[in-house]
């Protein structure tokens, strides 16, 4: 019968070694001689893990045959069954269950029960539901076992990943819809990654366990369609000789649902309107109801019958798109909109349009209009013929759109020349149309006949945004024992121009660059970032990777590609991948057979790179040989020391033992060391010295300035011999360690420790001395006792900058108008000395006369540089301060004083201030006043207006004449009356260069003068124009003012500059003299006198 018939269990470590004995499992037999006299023998019938574990056959001895781990199981359990059976006839056998669990003795982690997720084969769940999962509905249920405790106190938490839509019961583990959740895949998203976690009840604290959740979201089709820009009707032409089937307009809708189908209907109120405004009706003789029809699927509308503006001017139809794939709120699933269809009367001796596409039953043309062209462009010209007199139509009338798009307002048609000019700013992204249009009429030269045309503007893109990423800095953290392929992060940059597959514009792709981009791979598509294939990191080498992520868009490249960048910062964290290391291969120690118990033999030391848990050591014998139980080992500090009293008689042999060092990590690693412990056999002589002074862990202190020969330490030890024999005397010495013995004497009788070198506490602090008390006696017995000297600091060093003679000023940059108070950097000296006489504090001493910068100390010994009054860059753009670093607790008197290389508590500092556009355009002359000749003509130059922006980044200056009215001087008005005028008949201004000339004839505006309103702009700030006014007189011949010179035209016009200025002062008024020419004289007689000029 077997030991533990109800089932044996017990704990092994993770990672325990092989071969050795952890389990027991022992059975008796009562059977006399006869029936095998109570042998039994063993064997393994049944486990879960095969080649885990064996028995011995005769002992039962449970022998671990390779590495355990506790993921080799779900539950982080071996489960065996042994079969013990004895040696009578017919043998019989008893069974018994073994359950081993892995771990540490005391509390131990739970396990989730793992699902191998479908999508991306991780470990973890995965459950799907509908978007319109109903509160309460069950997702998925998430299980966890506890090694050492009873599953059901375990308690389920969601630690991240939910965002509000889900929640898990504390108990069960199940997650389900929360009451509040409301699934919008358009807005939200399709996945979550929810991230669960498992407490255990345990001491003496709880343990954790997670795990992530994938639930991806399912499409449900409930959502009804929309009209592009939601208008309450559209507005398009038609003329009415237009034939069968001839395309009138595309009626178009969009639907957020994936598996929308969507069904186009012409349906009622369908409505008429003759050309006098009054609504038809009845559909006799003229049904003009079924006028036109509708393509179903792509919403195209398209003439059904013979169109006569006679009877029905206007023909208003109701469109309806209809979802028949909707699976919720069907019969909401619709949306309609009205189409006003204005059917244009033919006539023979209308106007004929000369543009290519026009034509009687087609009155529409269409052109491409790149995106971002200036204001004022001419983006076509219209033509058109009178068919009675073949003459040139030289008037045209833009039509008023009824729509709630004002395109209209987009373009401006001149009336004479027909000329189409860009009214305001095309941009295609912020368009909710990309195609505008609007309506003009051709207009015979006696007003009788009209033609109208329908220009379709079909706006293009251009690659006018670069891509942008959501910030300049990403910080991510990634475990050092992570490989290919997984991933860092994904990352994502927006393009505001619109995907366009043939030019590239709106696409974007990405690449890594920097210093250690070749860890890591990017997807150029979708941004994901992997660990690169065969790709090792050690946060133990480097702990911090920084790489740049480069977003392009036109991936073909060209001209046009646009770039961005961001940083992204990696902090490899530490994995428990270093097992201890020992300081030694093999530890020897000899120690005599009569110490008293838990006397020290020797101190094993090992270290672990790795960080927190994962180098935490601890210290066990796991294997003692022929010790048994004499010895035991710290478990912090790895000192071994005596367990029982000990004997050497007979014994030639050192005593072996295998000393581990095991880390904290999960699993533990561990490194295995062999002692070799010789006892010394004592005779005669068993009195062995026992120290007094130094005590265990004792430590001695000595100051750095002390001189040679100064006292350190009194050692003192006691022999149980008689003291005036010579197995009682004792004499003391060192064992060197490490050579710092050579820095201090022992006086071998009385034991008192001197320093036989000069000290320096910055080049080495701390001493180790191993001291020996040994008697004299044959042989000698000894004791052996470790000191350690700390060396303390004195205050012998200066502050000072790392930095060479000639180096350069530290280099600081700030924004200018930042906030008072704002850090723009730190420098930092060192002292070597420690403690309050290692603290150190600065002074700024030149370059800060304006007191603009402040320093002040941290507690590491850093100092930081803050802002205290307001920089403006335009003033001052480098700032050179001369910092000095000093001891804080003597704080001297500092004068100021000029940069000297040769201290080094000197330190320049070059504070850069980098410009922000905060000064607005402003023009260098104002209100300006000039006159212009009656007869000038067109296109003739007048000045150019000039104004600046300081900001050395600012967006370049252009001009727009805003305003012009005119102001008529003539005698017949009584009062000057202003009249607003067409400024851009009038006069024309470039908006690059500022340049102003005529655009017109002049005499219709003879005895006034024109005031112009100019604006200067940079930004879309309204706050950050500059605007002038710019006077101009039109002025007859006979009212200007004529000079005679006597030189010639070439002489006169070296001077003319100063005579302006002087003429200018003369009259007293705030006018600028124009010259107009300079010409040789004319006499009365007509000749002319080339000696004089006029």
């Amino acid at each position: 019968m077997c030991n533990g018939s109800r089932g044996i269990r017990t704990t092994v470590e993770a990672w325990h070694s092989p071969h050795s004995q952890d389990v027991l499992s022992e059975a008796t037999d009562a059977d006399g001689p006869d029936q095998g006299g109570g042998k039994i023998f063993y064997s393994i019938e049944s486990t879960n893990i095969p080649g885990k574990f064996f028995v011995e056959p005769v002992s039962g001895e449970i022998i671990i045959n390779a590495p355990v781990h506790v993921d080799d199981t779900p539950h982080g359990q071996y489960e065996l069954v042994v079969h013990a059976s004895d040696a009578g006839e017919p043998p019989l056998h008893t069974d018994v269950e073994l359950l081993i669990r892995v771990g540490v003795l005391g509390n131990q982690r739970p396990t989730f029960r793992r699902t191998p997720n479908i999508i991306d084969k991780s470990s973890g769940y995965s459950a799907t539901i509908h978007e319109n999962a109903q509160p309460g509905s069950n997702v998925v249920t998430v299980i966890a076992t506890d090694p050492d405790g009873q599953d059901s106190l375990l308690q389920y938490f969601i630690a991240s990943g939910a965002k509000d839509k889900f929640v898990i019961n504390g108990s069960s583990g199940q997650i389900s819809v929360s009451p509040d959740a409301n699934f919008d895949l358009e807005t939200e998203g399709s996945t979550y990654k929810i991230v669960v976690l498992a407490v255990d009840a345990g001491t003496p604290i709880h343990e954790t366990a997670t795990t992530t959740v994938t639930v991806d979201i399912i499409d449900v089709n409930n959502k009804p369609p929309i009209f592009p820009g939601n208008p309450s009707t559209y507005t398009c032409y038609v003329s009415e000789s237009a034939a069968v089937g001839t395309f009138v307009f595309f009626a178009t809708a969009d639907d957020p649902d994936t598996d929308a189908i969507l069904e186009y209907s012409i349906i009622e109120p369908i409505r008429a309107v003759d050309r006098s405004g009054i609504f038809l009706k009845s559909t006799l003789p003229y049904n003009y109801k079924e006028i036109f029809k509708i393509n179903s699927t792509s919403g195209e509308i398209t003439v059904a019958q013979p169109l006569d503006h006679q009877s029905a001017a206007v023909i208003i139809l109701t469109i309806q798109a209809k979802d028949l794939n909707a699976k919720e709120n069907i019969k909401e699933q619709i949306a309609k909109v009205e189409i006003s269809i204005y059917i244009q009367a033919y006539n023979d001796s209308n106007p004929i349009f000369t543009l290519p596409g026009w034509s009687i039953s087609n009155t529409i043309v269409k052109i491409k209009i790149p995106e971002e062209q200036p204001v004022g462009t001419v983006l076509m010209t219209l033509t058109a013929k009178d068919p009675i007199t073949s003459k040139f139509i030289k008037k045209f009338e833009q039509i008023e759109s009824s729509t709630s798009v004002d395109e209209e307002k987009f373009v401006i048609i001149e009336v004479n020349s027909g000329n189409v000019i860009l009214n305001k700013r095309l941009d295609f992204e912020s368009l909710q149309q990309k195609s505008l249009r609007f309506q003009v009429l051709a207009i015979s030269e006696d007003g009788s006949h009209s033609s109208e045309l329908t220009v379709v503007m079909d706006v293009q893109d251009i690659n006018d945004n670069s891509p942008e990423f959501s910030q300049k800095l990403y910080n991510v953290q990634i475990l050092e024992s992570s490989k290919f392929p997984e991933i860092l992060m994904t990352i994502q940059a927006t393009d505001h121009d619109s995907i366009n597959n043939l030019t590239g514009f709106g696409t974007v792709h990405y690449f890594l660059s920097g210093e250690n981009a070749d860890f890591f791979i990017v997807n150029r598509i979708t941004g994901i970032i992997q660990i690169a294939p065969n790709t090792t990191l050690d946060r133990e080498k480097q702990s911090t990777l920084n790489f740049v992520v480069i977003a392009i868009d036109t991936p073909q490249g060209g001209v046009n590609q646009r770039k961005s960048t961001a940083m992204v910062r990696v902090e490899v964290l530490d994995v428990n991948d270093n097992a201890p290391q020992f300081s030694k291969t093999i530890y020897s120690a000899v120690v005599p057979e009569n110490v008293i118990v838990d006397t020290q033999v020797t101190i094993v030391a090992a270290h672990d790179p790795d960080e927190v848990l994962n180098g935490e050591i601890i210290y066990e014998i796991s294997d003692e040989g022929e010790a048994n139980g004499l010895f035991q080992v710290n478990m912090t500090t790895g000192n071994v020391t005596t367990q029982r009293v000990l004997t050497g008689k007979g014994r030639a042999e050192p005593y072996q033992l295998i000393i581990r060092a095991h880390d904290k990590g999960e699993p533990p690693l561990f490194t295995d060391v062999i002692l070799n412990v010789h006892i010394g056999d004592v005779f005669a002589n068993d009195g062995v010295p026992i120290f007094i002074h130094p005590e265990l862990e004792e430590i001695a202190q000595i100051s750095e300035n002390s001189s040679i020969g100064s006292p350190v330490f009194q050692v003192l030890a006691s022999d149980p011999d008689d003291p005036n024999s010579p197995n009682g005397k004792i004499k003391y010495t060192f064992l060197n360690v490490e050579n710092d013995a050579n820095v201090f004497s022992i006086d071998s009788i009385s034991g008192l420790i001197t320093t036989s070198e000069l000290l320096d506490r910055e080049i080495k602090q701390s001493y180790s001395l191993l001291i020996i008390a040994q008697d004299q006696g044959d042989p000698p017995q000894q004791a052996t006792r470790l000191l350690r000297v700390n060396v303390t600091d004195i205050d012998d060093n200066i502050p000072l900058f790392k930095r060479g003679l000639d180096d350069g000023p530290a280099i600081l940059k700030t924004l200018e108008e930042i906030p008072i108070g704002t850090e723009i950097g730190i420098i930092e000296a060192v002292d070597k000395d420690i403690g309050e006489n290692g603290k150190i504090d600065y002074i700024i001493i030149d370059g800060n006369e304006n007191g603009l910068f402040a320093i002040k100390r941290t507690n590491d010994n850093k100092g930081v540089i803050t802002v205290v009054k307001r920089l403006d860059r335009e003033t001052t753009s480098e700032h050179l301060i001369t910092v000095k670093c000093f001891k804080m607790s003597s704080k001297p008197l500092i004068h100021q004083k000029q940069y000297n290389k040769q201290e080094p508590s000197l330190r320049q500092v070059r504070v850069v201030v980098e410009d922000i556009d905060d000064n607005k355009p402003y023009f260098t002359k104002d209100n300006i006043t000039i006159g212009v000749r009656l007869n000038v003509p067109v296109d003739t130059f007048l000045i150019t207006l000039n104004s600046v922006d300081i900001d050395s980044n600012s967006e370049p200056i252009s001009y727009t004449l805003v305003n012009t009215t005119f102001f008529s001087l003539a005698p017949s008005v009584i009062d000057t009356v202003p009249v607003p005028t067409n400024h851009n008949i009038v006069f024309q201004l470039d908006q690059h260069s500022g340049e102003l000339r005529t655009a017109g004839n002049m005499l219709a505006f003879v005895d006034g003068y024109f005031e112009l309103q100019v604006v200067a702009e940079n930004s879309d700030d309204l706050d950050r124009q500059a605007s002038t006014i710019v006077k101009i007189f039109v002025v007859r011949d006979r009212d200007m003012l004529k000079f005679i010179f006597g030189k010639a035209p070439t002489e006169v016009r070296q001077f003319l500059a100063d005579f302006r200025s002087e003429v200018e002062k003369a009259l007293l008024l705030p006018v600028e003299l124009n010259i107009y020419d300079t010409q040789f004289f004319a006499k009365e007689d007509g000749s002319l006198d080339f000696s004089s000029t006029r």
